[in-house]
């Protein structure tokens, strides 16, 4: 995906893309995972079954990449 391409579209429709540092970029994603166990709970299910497989199949992805 040309993420720079779909950036410089949502701009030019007005919307505000904040650029974060790395250490911002980090602290968000620590946050944002710190939730992930109540929303697993509530979704209920074989939902933490299926997150535990997408964390695995990205790791593996990942791995290819590096």
């Amino acid at each position: 995906a040309d993420v720079d391409g779909k950036i410089a579209q949502l701009r030019e429709a007005g919307y505000q893309v904040h650029a974060l540092t790395d250490d911002q970029r980090r602290a968000w994603i620590d946050a944002a995972q710190k939730t992930h166990p109540a929303i697993l709970a509530e979704i209920g299910g074989d939902a933490e079954k299926i997150y535990a497989e997408i964390l695995k199949a990205k790791a593996a992805f990942k791995a290819q990449q590096d």
